[in-house]
């Protein structure tokens, strides 16, 4: 009785085989479906403008989040989204979201894979198929949507923005930020400090 309770029970605890081709194929279809469902910061004010049935999803940390935010995004963390029961924020599965995270407020990659891209298939998978992420390293992005941010946020926004405005400028400012020896480029950075002076006042 005893040798048959344990077969019974090894039975029971017995994982299924997790059928590869299955998952490929249906990650390679999320890959193409993520792909035709970026858009732009021109895209997203029109919808911020026109639409009122969406939610913009920041899945970056809460500290991350209230440093700086797209004005009107509420957070759900990707390390908490599983987890996190996503449907008494969001109840309507048909409802439009469009996600987005670090990399979509930087011109530059800091890595390959962000945390929006992440989080795309899991939204999928817990059934909200009317999905869309913002498109990362836009200035655009940094340029044109309205913002929730401290000084410091808005200090290092502008900063890139310049960054891509004048890269050589922006290159030689970094050069010479601890050291003033004759040649410094007094130009660029007379440039920089108007420009951060101007886009600090717009961002205001």
């Amino acid at each position: 009785m005893v040798a048959q309770a344990v077969h019974a029970q090894e039975q029971t605890n017995q994982v299924t085989p997790i059928p590869y081709d299955v998952f490929f194929n249906t990650a390679a279809e999320l890959a193409l479906l993520r792909e035709k469902r970026i858009i732009s910061a021109e895209q997203l004010l029109t919808i911020m403008r026109e639409e009122k049935d969406f939610f913009l999803v920041d899945v970056r940390d809460k500290a991350d989040y209230e440093s700086q935010h797209i004005k009107g995004a509420i957070n759900i963390p990707l390390s908490s989204l599983i987890m996190k029961d996503v449907q008494k924020i969001i109840p309507d599965k048909k409802m439009k979201i469009i996600v987005y995270c670090k990399n979509a407020l930087e011109i530059n990659p800091t890595r390959e894979a962000g945390l929006s891209m992440q989080a795309f298939p899991v939204f999928y998978q817990l059934g909200y198929e009317n999905l869309h992420e913002l498109a990362s390293y836009s200035v655009s992005n940094l340029e044109n949507l309205p913002f929730i941010e401290t000084e410091e946020a808005k200090s290092q926004r502008c900063d890139q923005i310049y960054f891509n405005k004048s890269p050589e400028c922006y290159s030689a400012c970094m050069e010479y930020k601890n050291r003033v020896p004759p040649d410094c480029p007094n130009r660029c950075s007379d440039e920089k400090v108007q420009f951060m002076s101007n886009c600090m006042d717009k961002a205001s």
